[in-house]
């Protein structure tokens, strides 16, 4: 081989080594430039999780403040722990390339956001909660526009009560007393547990679900709930009641609502004479009240979608009271459950049902309704209200001695015994021979002067045939039906009975009121004692009866 092939394969040779030193050399040299990339984005990611979580308490800490209750430290507890596991999370992923532990991790940083976030949100709410019960007066507790205790039952109100007053470190045993905020990490749930001592020594235990309890329209959703307040809606009725319109005050009722009145009225057991005062047509007040203000006021109830609103409207707002009287008096229909009322499906005959009691309560109340204050006369049916702004002066009697009674009014008394005894005896009579269908009772008996000559039964409607009253009388037969079943068309045919048996005297007159007045006395005895059904047929009943517009 010549020196020139010797020397030029040396020089190919040199330069395959060369080459291959070069390579190597590249090869170290991307490896540290990766490492070097690797430790940067690592440094970089750090940096990076630092400010982004620390941004994330910092926002936090503008919305959870301290609350002042026994959670504050284990809300911070929470807050860091969980932080700084996804912070760790965080970091992991710049070297994690497993999937099934990348999901952990990104889970974990997920969990962190949502906790921070809920965190917020649930603390606002429960120390939103606890400051108003804590500020508000036990005197007011109930009543419009304040704020009540949920609790499906007393014990679980009971319970709430309990927990309100640990979180406010107002329980009085302080020393059973334990709160755990955690986060479940099963069930990716928030969750508060209050436990310990009632005020009556029982003892007691709460979980709180941070995502439940900010369901505002779960009944019983939350610690406690509003008790809404209807006061603007009762002022305007009162304004469309009363002379003068908005703001009229103690004005007196409209005069589209009033009527004329007797001269001389019985009145707490008194007389009086009316001096400008008018009756009040009640039942046509109330009637254009619920229509003008009651319908919406109800609607509005309804359009606010929340539970918890319309539970309180209808158990608290609208609970049972007294009328002016003193006698109970059921605002709601009497029976019904707000379980019932909240199950019925049709908006409408929920509305009417909430209007009517509005409406009723409005007027009727003890202490807050319109007539509360008016004169009355008469009971049940019977009973009339007084506008106000009249005069009414009592007509003093002077006492009189007691003496022997005369022989006058030792016949007034037969005569009014007598009387009291053939109304009661005809009344009786006639219900008897109706109910056992005894037709030859009324035979021969005279109706509108003509005599009864025959008699036929149909349920409870009572079919008569009447000859003519004289042989001049251009008709031979007159057929007259009653309704014995309607009061009005059965004190009309014993009234005809009395005329033809007792004439039409002033006797006769009194025969027929008292016949009357025994007639109400059965009517409200039989009204007062028929209802034998169950509470949920009367419910049925009673939403049948509202679905009408």
């Amino acid at each position: 081989m010549s020196r020139e092939s010797i020397l030029a394969q040396e020089r190919r040779t040199a330069e395959r080594v060369r080459s291959g030193f070069d390579q190597i050399a590249g090869v170290f040299e991307e490896k540290a430039k990766e490492t070097r990339t690797k430790t940067e984005l690592l440094r970089e990611t750090i940096n990076g999780t630092e400010v982004y979580w620390n941004d994330k308490v910092s926002d936090l800490g503008s919305t959870v403040k301290d609350t002042d209750t026994v959670i504050d430290d284990q809300i911070h507890k929470v807050i860091n722990t969980n932080i700084q596991g996804a912070a760790d999370a965080q970091i992991g992923l710049v070297n994690e390339i497993d999937p099934k532990k990348r999901r952990i991790l990104q889970n974990k940083v997920r969990d962190t956001e949502k906790i921070i976030g809920l965190m917020g949100e649930f603390t606002g709410a429960l120390l939103d909660e606890t400051k108003k019960m804590k500020e508000q007066s036990p005197s007011v507790y109930g009543q419009d526009g304040s704020y009540i205790v949920n609790g499906r039952n007393e014990e679980e109100s009971l319970d709430y009560l309990s927990a309100i007053n640990v979180l406010n470190k107002q329980n009085k045993y302080p020393g059973s007393s334990k709160v755990d905020l955690n986060f479940d990490e099963k069930t990716k749930q928030l969750i508060l547990s209050i436990s310990g001592k009632r005020e009556d020594g029982k003892e007691f235990s709460v979980e709180l679900n941070a995502e439940d309890y900010m369901q505002a329209d779960g009944v019983n959703a939350g610690l406690i709930s509003e008790v809404p307040s209807f006061k603007e809606q009762n002022q305007r009725a009162k304004d469309y009641s009363i002379m003068g319109g908005k703001g009229a005050g103690a004005g007196g009722i409209k005069e589209g609502f009033l009527v004329e009145g007797r001269d001389i009225v019985p009145i707490r057991g008194g007389r009086y004479e009316l001096l400008g005062a008018k009756e009040v047509n009640v039942k046509s007040l109330a009637s254009q009240v619920r229509k003008e203000v009651f319908i919406g006021t109800a609607d509005g109830v309804l359009a606010r979608n929340n539970r918890n609103y319309m539970k309180n409207t209808f158990e608290v707002n609208l609970a049972a009271g007294v009328d002016e009287s003193g006698n109970k008096i059921h605002y709601t229909p009497e029976g019904m459950t707000f379980e019932q009322f909240n199950n019925i499906s049709n908006p409408v005959t929920q509305r009417n049902i909430l209007a009517d009691a509005m409406t009723k309560k409005f007027m009727f109340d003890k202490d807050t309704g319109l007539v509360s204050s008016f004169e009355t006369s008469g009971e049940g049916e019977d009973k009339k209200y007084y506008n106000p702004s009249g005069q009414i002066r009592e007509l003093v009697t002077k006492e009189v001695k007691q003496t022997k009674p005369t022989e006058a009014s030792i016949k007034r008394g037969i005569t009014k015994s007598n009387v009291n005894k053939r109304a009661k005896n005809l009344m009786e009579d006639v219900l008897n021979a109706s109910f056992k269908k005894n037709t030859s009772y009324f035979k021969n008996k005279e109706i509108n002067g003509r005599t009864i000559t025959d008699v036929k039964f149909d349920g409870k409607v009572i079919n008569l045939s009447t000859a003519p009253k004289s042989s001049d009388d251009l008709e031979k037969e007159t057929q007259i039906s009653f309704d014995l079943n309607r009061q009005e068309e059965l004190e009309t045919f014993i009234d005809e009975l009395v005329v033809s048996q007792y004439g039409s005297d002033a006797s006769a007159e009194d025969i027929k009121d008292t016949i009357k007045i025994l007639l109400d006395e059965r009517k409200s005895k039989r009204e007062s004692s028929k209802d034998k059904r169950s509470d949920a047929e009367k419910a049925k009943d009673l939403i049948d009866k509202y679905k009408q517009e």
